[in-house]
Parts: C-alpha cells; structure tokens; sequence
C-alpha cells in the first residue's frame, strides 16, 4: 500500500475512479452529519428521561401511549462490588460459588493495537516490516501476539 503521508493524487474530474472517491467523500459528510446529529437527539432523550420517570412514578401512571409508541419505565439491575470491596473479591466469591463460568481474564484488543500504533510511531517502525514485532514489543509478548496491518480507506477534512 503506498505511504499515506505522501502528497494526494489528482484524477481528471471527469474519470471513473474520481466519481467513486467523490461518492465515498459525499457518504462520509453525510455519516458524519448523521453521527452529529444522532448525538444532539440522544442527549436530548436522556435529558428527558429524569422528567418522564418522575411523571411515571406519580400516582396510577405506569405507561403513556403517544404518537404509536408505549412509553414506560424499563428496569435494568446492574452489579457492582460492594464498598471496600474489589472485582478480585467477586471473582474469588464467584469462583467459590461454582460460578467461575462468569470470571474472565482478558485484555483489550483496542488498547493493546494503541500501544502498538504508539511503539510504531515512536519508533518509526512499521509492525509489517520483518522482524518488527522483535523490535516493537518485550521479548514475552512478541512471542504471542501476531501483528496484522489492515487498510481501510479514511476521509479527513
């Protein structure tokens, strides 16, 4: 894949391949448009919620009916250590109650690729290079993981 820091290309505006990039621009402002405007209608549900919920627990009201849609508390039992207690705390509990099924040890794909992109930058290496996990990470972890670049096409305005 050629280097995406170098300068971009020009096509003639009239060619197939520059209709093809123009729509993949046009799709990208538009999911971005979209991606903003889902944002400003979820804050604006969540600011609404305390209100509606307070409106549902006054009196007889368990649900409202309006405009096709059945509004009506929905609740959602979350679990979480108890004070001064720690997660290793439950897992030790969970596992002395035959439910080990629920501990899980497990580390973050998400971050883990970051800490890579970070050493790659760092120092100027790229992880498809041969030898560049060697390079890259401890001896440990280069010993299991396999680094495998993926392309996608980006748009930055």
């Amino acid at each position: 894949m050629p280097n995406p820091r170098h300068a971009p290309n020009t096509l003639d505006a009239a060619s197939e391949e520059f209709a093809a990039f123009e729509r993949y621009a046009a799709l990208t402002s538009r999911k971005r448009t979209l991606q903003y405007e889902l944002e400003d209608v979820e804050a604006g549900l969540k600011a609404l919620e305390p209100q509606l919920l307070a409106y549902l627990g006054q009196g007889s009201l368990e649900m409202v009916r309006v405009s096709g849609y059945t509004i009506s508390p929905h609740r959602e039992p979350w679990v979480y250590p108890k004070a001064n207690r720690t997660r290793s705390d439950v897992c030790q509990a969970l596992k002395a109650c035959g439910l080990a099924h629920y501990v899980m040890e497990q580390f973050n794909t998400r971050s883990l690729t970051k800490y890579v992109r970070d050493l790659e930058e760092e120092r100027g290496v790229l992880s498809e290079e041969a030898g560049a996990a060697e390079l890259l990470l401890p001896a440990e972890l280069a010993q299991v993981i396999e680094i495998k670049p993926t392309y996608r096409i980006q748009a930055r305005r």
